[in-house]
């Protein structure tokens, strides 16, 4: 068997296939989730990658060799499963994907009935336990069954939207994989929504998982995602704040009276924090959107229907939407690389923190400093030898000349 210990992550398994784990490790791990979850019965999905069917194939082999039945729900995107994990009478379920990375990788999304992911320190390293040990065997060989719920999961989706046939009379483009299309066709068809390639008047893409949304205006140019974020926010009692967003975004937010729920970056972490807060909403800067609706799960095809029903009412487009949000000049994410990566980090950090003392500081994920007319966000990536720096201002000079300073600190 071959298990690379470095594939357990913070919320996902993922690696190479054939070089970090193989079919053997795929076919140990179905039996040891029938194991953790003491199930009768798991969910299983994928992705669209060739690689996916041979670790279908051994997953299903652990699970119901365990005396586990499986539910096939074929291919699909992320929130799809997340929807079906929820919704279902199954413990838990298991994704096969490797979300953005390339065709070479795959990997597995764990998600209990809570909507909440097994992750390096949630439960996958009891997990790899389980998979050392000796193979897992039942008397009885479980069932496959295939379902199918995407009418169940339009419907679902449809009801909290608030959008009703007919209401949409916009040109919508869709950039993604079939499974997304497929998911998306069926509400797009009971809400009577136009699709079409070209002259459209706003456009929505996806990563390859289907769980980050992009949308583009009528020129093809991108909306960030913190500004979209903030349109979806804006008539909500709570919301959790991401750290990267746009100073403009949270002022406007707090302008129309939504109060801001700190969290750390990722979305276990603010699962957790909408759980214990019970927080309306959550949008990540990566365009990840989590609704309350769905148990705090994520779901890109909610948020594309709240879009549209927000350009339907305002009669404007996404442009004119976002701009009172888009009035500070933002960096963006750069990657400054640094020596001795993970230990030289903390050293880092506190020569920025005693630089910038007279500032607000903000530590509960990494270090963010605010000034009246910039602030600046430093944290340490947690796979790659990079420091991540987004600086945002009232001016670009002022951006472009504290961008500047930052890099020095962090390179002297």
């Amino acid at each position: 068997m071959k298990f690379n210990p470095g594939i357990l992550r913070a919320y996902d398994i993922r690696g190479e296939y054939n070089k970090d784990f193989d079919d053997e490790f795929a076919e140990r791990l179905g039996g040891a989730l029938v194991t953790y979850f003491d199930a009768k019965k798991l969910i299983l999905a994928r992705d669209m990658r060739p690689s996916a069917l041979p670790l279908r194939e051994a997953i299903i082999r652990g699970i119901t060799g365990a005396g586990c039945d499986v539910v096939d729900i074929g291919e699909s995107s992320t929130p799809f499963f997340y929807y079906a994990v929820i919704s279902g009478s199954a413990p838990a379920g298991i994704m096969i994907t490797a979300s953005h990375m390339g065709e070479a990788f795959n990997g597995f999304k764990i998600c209990k009935k809570d909507a909440m992911v097994l992750g390096k320190e949630s439960g996958l390293l009891e997990l790899a336990e389980i998979i050392r040990g000796e193979p897992i065997f039942a008397e009885t060989i479980g069932n496959i069954a295939p379902i199918n719920v995407l009418n169940d999961h339009a419907e679902h989706i449809i009801k909290y939207s608030g959008l009703f046939k007919g209401e949409v009379d916009l040109k919508v483009a869709v950039e993604a994989a079939p499974m997304i299309r497929k998911e998306l066709g069926v509400i797009f068809d009971k809400l009577g929504i136009m699709s079409v390639n070209v002259g459209y008047d706003v456009k929505f893409a996806f990563d390859p998982d289907g769980d980050r949304l992009m949308i583009y205006n009528s020129q093809n140019k991108q909306i960030r995602a913190d500004l979209f974020e903030g349109l979806l926010a804006q008539n909500m009692k709570e919301v959790i704040a991401d750290l990267r967003a746009s100073r403009g975004v949270t002022d406007y937010l707090i302008a129309r009276g939504t109060k801001l729920i700190p969290s750390k970056i990722g979305h276990t972490n603010i699962k957790r924090v909408m759980k214990e807060n019970d927080v309306e909403f959550a949008g990540e800067a990566s365009g990840h959107l989590m609704f309350r609706e769905l148990n705090y799960s994520e779901s890109t095809q909610l948020g594309i229907l709240k879009i549209l029903k927000l350009l339907s009412e305002e009669k404007k487009t996404i442009d004119e939407l976002v701009a009172p949000l888009d009035v500070w000049a933002y960096s963006g994410e750069i990657n400054a690389p640094i020596a001795g990566w993970p230990d030289s980090v903390a050293p880092i950090v506190a020569k920025l923190k005693a630089q910038y003392a007279d500032g607000a500081l903000n530590e509960i994920d990494g270090l963010r400093v605010d000034y009246p007319d910039w602030w600046f966000l430093v944290r340490a990536s947690g796979t790659e030898p990079v420091i991540r720096l987004i600086v945002e201002a009232r001016t670009k000079d002022t951006m472009d000349e504290k961008i500047k300073e930052v890099q020095a600190l962090i390179a002297s």
